[in-house]
């Protein structure tokens, strides 16, 4: 009662989840142009998915599992579907594909096989994790859209996301939370795993049997895959920066259903993972362009952003691909000896960033 009460001041006040303004990038995450500088260690199209799988960093590309080996990535696996996401755990390697199943090859449980959750499907795998050898984390963004196509989920204010544990011995499933906002990133914690939410942009702890608990929110950008770090923290991921146009046209669902049904989705008023320069664009020139050239601070569509949370998942240091860069889309960061890795989507490339010097 008392939430309800809540939603509709919030609607009538326009604040909450009704409110069109989006927080800026300051403090923590003050914006620079530590992933727009960083050195190229691999290039391939979309890479995504990094992992450590004993002493190789691999990541996916389309169909393909790479590993980073100078500034070459020889592809170790070809599989039958897209890769959506990867966790490697001993000899094992846990692999999602976009046709709808996980397997497991390598290890203990070397050609397992998930084809379903409790009877829903598995088309949209967002992140895999490992808690144990015997036991692996799978996020879900949505049962209504594959991965691809998160840009409609999004549009349709999609809440179908979910998390399981799945027992690697029994094939057991047992569910850690029901209707999130598209998660992604699920790295384990005691007693549960925790998560990034990408269409509520916060974080939240899953505890088994208990409510999802929000660690930080109201993030100004899209936050993505999660990662461990060495010294207890982890690293954040942010995909694409939220914009008050955006907030704006998500709490207008007769705009939205005509957007969608007329226009088509390359030029929808959303979020994207690389800049765009076609004309169509949804914004007018003269707020991205001055003096002929693109303004660093723009409002644009896309962006590239790494956050650096502290034990508390609290923002510490961040590393950025501003409006005028290339390196956007990142959807995933992972530190190895020292270095953080990042994928960019919109660049086409992984990066490799010392971060100790840069933060």
């Amino acid at each position: 009662m008392i939430a309800a009460v809540r939603r509709a001041l919030d609607a009538l006040r326009g604040e909450g989840d009704h409110s069109v303004t989006v927080p800026p990038m300051d403090w923590a995450l003050n914006p620079n142009n530590a992933l727009e500088e960083a050195p190229v260690v691999a290039s391939a199209e979309a890479p995504d998915n990094l992992c450590l799988f004993g002493n190789r960093l691999l990541f996916a590309t389309g169909a393909e599992i790479r590993a980073i080996e100078g500034e070459a990535g020889p592809a170790l696996m070809s599989l039958d579907a897209a890769v959506t996401s990867l966790a490697a755990e001993g000899g094992a390697l846990a692999v999602a594909l976009a046709s709808g199943k996980i397997v497991i090859r390598g290890g203990a449980h070397d050609g397992a096989e998930f084809a379903s959750l409790a009877g829903r499907p598995l088309g949209c795998v967002t992140a895999l994790a490992f808690d144990g050898p015997d036991s692996l984390l799978i996020c879900v963004g949505s049962e209504t859209h594959p991965l691809q196509r998160w840009k409609h989920d999004l549009m349709q204010l999609g809440c179908s996301g979910s998390v399981w544990r799945a027992d690697l011995r029994t094939g057991a499933l047992a569910s850690l939370a029901q209707k999130l906002g598209f998660p992604f990133g699920v790295p384990p914690v005691r007693g549960g795993a925790s998560v990034a939410e990408s269409w509520r942009h916060r974080l939240v702890l899953l505890r088994d049997g208990r409510p999802p608990e929000p660690v930080l929110f109201d993030l100004p950008a899209y936050p993505a895959r999660l990662s461990r770090a060495a010294d207890g923290g982890a690293w954040l991921a942010l995909f694409a920066p939220r914009r008050q146009l955006t907030e704006f046209i998500l709490r207008e669902p007769r705009y939205r259903e005509c957007m969608m049904a007329e226009i088509a989705p390359e030029y929808w008023v959303r979020p994207t993972l690389a800049p765009m320069a076609s004309f169509l664009q949804p914004f007018a020139g003269r707020h991205t362009q001055e003096a002929g050239g693109h303004q660093t601070l723009a409002p644009s569509r896309s962006y590239g952003m790494v956050a650096k949370l502290d034990a508390e998942w609290q923002p510490v240091a961040s590393f950025h691909s501003r409006a005028d860069g290339s390196r956007h889309g990142v959807m995933c960061a992972l530190e190895r000896q020292g270095r953080l890795y990042a994928a960019s989507q919109g660049a086409r490339a992984v990066v490799a960033i010392d971060f100790a010097r840069e933060a």
